[in-house]
């Protein structure tokens, strides 16, 4: 990914920290609304690392309610951890936050995909390791599952404009030349990039009587028009078609419209397909994070080349905490279901997501 993008971590960004905290065993227990509310379940030390499993396991038994109302925020909880029940002002949580961030020093190396952390916290190291490519593979997929709509394509390139649980995934996605080239603006980032899709990315066809094969690592779409008879193959590249893209439940139905031998359909997994092409496209980064006094200082090579720069923690916390603090509603977890009802400044964000699907 291009180096700004290290610069656009969002309130799901802090989410994913805290889920990632939890999954690397935190051995920390600050003594705040913040910690009180939001950062119990981290507090639980542990002698080996907690699986991504583990996580979703422990969330299945969290339920309660997280009210945002005129920057106050309301937590109603109940857990295996203790009960949950406090108010405060997105400014105190902030403040909370980033002086507890401002303690935190350590490396987190990356390599094929997984976070190994060595870190240290006001309440204990932070040590272990996490398969991130795995978990954002299975977060798209997720979010694509719970999306429906029609979609348009021309020159082998889709408009998208989907809203989910976390936020809108909007702009576009480029599936006709043999890579999945997205430029797509989504509630944890800009996703920028080439993704490979790998030698199994065909989908069978079929118009009328003849049959043939959507070949996506190709970027092509080659079929027979003369069944039984030699000399009847034709290809065509996916970047002259245009069409629709109906998605319902990651299932996508794909209607070329302006092929020159008629209209084809078929179906396919989509949410499948992408989640494999964003898996694989983070295990391709290695590297490793600088943590100190706030700062986290990136030295990655990935596949779109070198990603080396800062982020200053207070600030993202700080943005954050005035998107709340502009926020009215409710976020709910309940038996590893999250379910939102938010109006903020960016717009509406309604809807569910499963996350014992994230496993």
């Amino acid at each position: 990914m291009p180096s700004s993008n290290l610069e656009s971590l969002n309130l799901t960004s802090l989410i994913s920290i805290s889920a990632a905290s939890q999954a690397l065993s935190l051995e920390a227990t600050p003594s705040s609304f913040l910690a009180n509310s939001f950062l119990e379940p981290l507090s639980l030390s542990s002698s080996s690392s907690q699986t991504t499993t583990d996580l979703i396991n422990s969330l299945q038994q969290i339920e309660g309610t997280l009210t945002l109302n005129q920057g106050q925020l309301t937590s109603d909880f109940t857990s295996p951890f203790g009960n949950w029940q406090d108010t405060a002002s997105t400014d105190q949580l902030a403040s909370e936050a980033i002086a507890y961030l401002n303690q935190i020093t350590g490396t987190i190396n990356v390599e094929n995909g997984v976070l190994d952390s060595d870190l240290t916290t006001p309440g204990g190291p932070l040590q272990g390791s996490l398969d991130y490519a795995n978990l954002f593979g299975n977060l798209t997929n997720t979010l694509l599952d719970s999306a429906t709509g029609t979609f348009p394509f021309e020159n082998g390139q889709l408009d998208v404009d989907i809203s989910t649980a976390l936020g809108t995934i909007a702009g576009t996605l480029d599936f006709g030349n043999g890579a999945l080239i997205s430029n797509l603006t989504t509630p944890y980032g800009p996703i920028q990039g080439s993704f490979d899709f790998g030698d199994n990315a065909q989908v069978p066809v079929n118009f009328g009587s003849s049959s043939g094969t959507i070949d996506f690592s190709r970027g092509e779409l080659t079929t027979d028009i003369l069944p039984g008879l030699p000399g009847g193959e034709v290809t065509v590249p996916l970047s002259s078609l245009a069409g629709t893209v109906n998605l319902d439940q990651g299932q996508a139905t794909v209607t070329v419209t302006n092929f020159p031998f008629g209209q084809i359909s078929t179906s396919f997994d989509l949410s499948q397909l992408v989640d494999n092409a964003v898996t694989d496209y983070f295990r391709q980064f290695t590297g490793s994070l600088n943590v100190s006094t706030g700062i986290v200082t990136s030295n990655l090579s990935g596949p779109s080349g070198t990603l080396n720069g800062t982020v200053d923690l207070s600030d993202l916390v700080n943005n954050t905490a005035t998107f709340l603090s502009q926020s009215q509603g409710t976020i709910s977890l309940s038996n590893g279901l999250l379910t939102t009802d938010l109006t903020t400044p960016t717009g509406t964000i309604s809807g569910s997501l499963d996350l014992t699907t994230l496993a």
